[in-house]
């Protein structure tokens, strides 16, 4: 089960906020707030939040974060409201304590306010003291500012604002901000808050050097009492959805690279927390980057969590070394700017090759014990490492940093690996054999079988090669003539896009897009070109999201490419010409008859049985060996897999992702899918990361083609109202295809074709025009 800071976090990955509000009209940005007009009183000053799941309107004072939205626009009662956006985020909830959850907030709302005390109290005389020792440190007044930090520097003082502002004493008592040390000791005040974006805690930083912390005891922080410091996300605003996430020490570290748009979070020590990482993997990260202080302290935590991630392969690690001179990131951004410390993440090495060297320093090589004992705890590592790029990766610097070859070391390597082995299938069936006790207890035999097929299934794939002798690089004459029979890619059918781009077989290619763009049109308008093309291929189109008897309709009005009546419905005037008038019109005859041919040669397949994936690329196996032109996806997103991940939906897709890459690769064809955009916060341009739970979606294509209709994304700006655009939807209008990425040719480029939008017919802008149904399938 999930909890609501959890939701909250799956969905601001999302942007959900961008649909909860999107029915209040028009949007402008100021800062990290989205200004529109108030459901409540109409005023135009009505906030929300694109960092928290927060929003307050400015004219009639009401506020709250999304739950309290939902119950107050809707009516709904606080499980119906939660409910609601557990659906929302895929996930499953148990009906949660309401009373509870409104202290929790209340916490967040006090500790908040306070800061926001803090940051005023920075900047007036009482707080010169923690402003100079900031300014002094090399922080520009402007970044204090954008950090958020705040002085805290009377207890007594704080109370007494707080309980004319409504706060009770208990109140402010329970949420630790008169914990002993805060206001005295540690006048520095930052603000960490959970995965959801609320405050959980206050950390209070000393001013003293680290000799005067040790003369008094001291240490460098002081947390209030209550603080979930395992939960807290120091920076995480700025990191929240983001492909990669920085993992920092130190809590300056994190507001200073956060101010700075850089995403990045605090462990607040030198431990990174299960619930830190559960959070970064339910809103989207797949990339870790190690950038923690350059000192043994530092390496030591570097190595352990390196080791924890590389155990796994949902989150790839990478390490980022420090420059001689600078300890910590801090430093580095203080003295040289942000822009020297993009260029380190942009030089961050894979984890496992830093690990390795790690290991090698620990031990004296140049003595025959230091050797083996290096080799002994390198070669036991390196069987565990799931990952063959990482272990590759490993292996090559381990052997860089020993000076042996991978054949020197393989008799011990293979030992290590079948230890490994051997322990691991130990575990799988010591855990199935408890299982399957209690299941022969209850009387589920069937369960217990099921059990048991599981772990010997597990058991099976757990086996590993045992030499590095069964690695072996074709010759340059394979290698030749492997790449001479590669068959050639595909053209599209379209001569603007033809001479940027070919579909790639053994590959994904993506047409993704914003609802309603034309990612599905776009898809049937190349399956109708590749077909007229490829006249001896078969090919298939699988459908998650319509039935294949409207799928076949839509591809007539392509082939037809003729609009019936004033093209306001023509899916209707095409049905009730196919019920009531066929033999009336010539030119839709012909396409009919096309349609009639393909279907009966076994050229098409149109599927829509909404099976899971694996049970999806079990079905494609059965394709090896025939003339399969092209596999076609409508779309990735709509892709269920057998075993759901609740609050990880992106793992879902990730998973959706390998196994279509892994049939692409193994039919040798094209694979085409579509995939759903998120719009882009505030407008602007499409990118990559708008792809939504992308998984490793855009990692795994070789092409992405993004959709922009501006017809449609002008008529979706002014409210979502057809009213007024139906005109404008009845003729052609432009279609960008932007090419986001292309593995062996340009990206960064675009075409402009020309969609007719009532016949979903899509040509090339510039062509000249084709009479309807021109180029036959026959």
């Amino acid at each position: 089960m999930t909890d609501v800071q959890s939701i909250y976090n799956i969905l601001l990955g999302r942007k959900y906020q961008e649909r909860l509000f999107s029915n209040l009209g028009k949007t402008k940005r100021e800062g990290r707030e989205m200004i529109t007009t108030c459901p409540f009183c109409k005023g135009h000053r009505f906030s929300y939040s694109m960092n928290k799941p927060l929003w307050q309107c400015w004219s009639c004072g009401e506020h709250g974060d999304w739950l309290q939205y939902i119950m107050t626009q809707e009516g709904l009662t606080f499980n119906d409201a939660l409910l609601r956006l557990a659906k929302e985020a895929g996930v499953e909830i148990n009906q949660a304590d309401e009373d509870r959850y409104l202290k929790y907030t209340k916490k967040a709302d006090i500790l908040e306010r306070a800061q926001e005390i803090f940051r005023e109290t920075l900047f007036q005389p009482e707080g010169e003291t923690v402003l100079q020792y900031l300014l002094n440190r090399g922080y520009k007044e402007s970044d204090i500012k954008s950090m958020g930090l705040g002085a805290y520097v009377d207890q007594e003082r704080l109370k007494d604002q707080l309980v004319k502002e409504g706060y009770s004493t208990q109140e402010i008592k329970d949420s630790g901000l008169l914990t002993t040390g805060l206001g005295g000791e540690y006048p520095m005040a930052v603000l960490f808050k959970d995965k959801g974006g609320r405050a959980i805690g206050i950390a209070g930083r000393a001013l003293l050097s680290k000799a005067e912390l040790e003369a008094k005891g001291l240490k460098k922080y002081k947390y209030a009492l209550g603080s979930s410091i395992s939960q807290g996300l120091p920076g995480y605003e700025s990191a929240r959805g983001s492909y990669k996430v920085i993992i920092v020490e130190g809590l300056l570290d994190a507001v200073l690279l956060s101010s700075q748009g850089e995403p990045v979070v605090a462990m607040g020590g030198t431990s990174l927390s299960a619930e830190k990482l559960r959070a970064l993997g339910e809103a989207g990260t797949e990339e870790i980057i190690l950038a923690l202080d350059k000192d043994e302290a530092g390496n030591t935590a570097t190595e352990r969590i390196s080791r924890e991630l590389m155990r796994e392969v949902k989150l790839r690690p990478y390490v980022l070394t420090m420059p001689e001179g600078y300890k910590d990131p801090d430093e580095l951004v203080r003295d040289k700017g942000i822009k020297a410390f993009r260029e380190l993440v942009e030089k961050a090495e894979r984890a496992s090759g830093w690990l390795a060297r790690r290991i090698v320093s620990k031990h004296d090589i140049n003595a025959a014990r230091g050797m083996d004992q290096a080799l002994s705890e390198a070669l036991s590592y390196s069987a565990e490492i799931k990952d063959f790029i990482n272990k590759k990766s490993f292996m090559q610097e381990l052997t860089g940093a020993t000076g042996l070859s991978l054949e020197d070391m393989s008799v011990r390597q293979s030992m290590y690996e079948e230890e490994t082995s051997r322990i691991e299938k130990e575990k799988i069936l010591q855990d199935a054999l408890k299982k399957v006790e209690i299941k022969t207890r209850e009387h589920d035999f069937h369960g217990a079988e099921k059990l048991l097929n599981q772990a010997l299934s597990a058991i099976r794939e757990n086996k590993k090669e045992t030499s590095w002798d069964a690695y072996r690089t074709p010759s340059m004459e394979e290698w030749i003539d492997t790449i001479s029979n590669d068959p050639e890619g595909y053209k599209t059918g379209y001569d603007s896009l033809d001479d940027k781009l070919s579909i790639v077989p053994g590959a994904i290619s993506i047409i993704a897009g914003r609802p309603g763009q034309g990612k599905t049109s776009l898809l049937l308008n190349l399956l109708c070109n590749m077909m007229r093309k490829y006249k001896e291929k078969e090919f298939y189109f699988f459908t998650y999201e319509m039935s294949w008897k409207n799928i076949q309709l839509d591809l007539l009005m392509i082939m037809a490419g003729k609009t019936l009546g004033d093209g306001s419905f023509c899916q209707g005037a095409y049905r009730n010409y196919l019920q009531e008038k066929r033999g009336t019109d010539p030119v839709i005859d012909r396409a009919i008859k096309e349609m009639e041919e393909i279907i009966s040669s076994g050229r098409l397949k149109i599927i829509d049985e909404r099976v899971p994936v694996e049970e999806l690329t079990r079905r494609m196996s059965g394709l090896a060996g025939r003339p399969v032109g092209a596999i076609f996806i409508d779309y990735i997103q709509k892709i269920p897999v057998k075993e759901a991940k609740p609050g990880q939906r992106y793992l879902e897709i990730k998973e959706v992702s390998a196994q279509l890459l892994d049939q692409a690769i193994s039919l040798n064809v094209p694979m085409i899918l579509g995939a759903q955009f998120n719009r882009p916060a505030g407008g602007g341009a499409i990118r990559l990361e708008n792809l939504r739970e992308s998984g490793d979606i855009e990692q795994d294509a070789h092409l992405v083609l993004g959709l922009y209709n501006p017809t449609v994304d002008t008529r979706d700006d002014e409210g979502g109202d057809y009213k007024g655009w139906e005109q404008h939807l009845k003729k052609a209008v432009d279609l960008e295809v932007h090419i986001l990425k292309q593995r062996d040719g340009g990206s960064g480029r675009k075409t402009v074709l020309s969609f007719n939008m009532p016949i979903l017919k899509i040509k090339d802008k510039q062509k000249k025009q084709e009479s309807p149904s021109q180029g036959s399938l026959l």
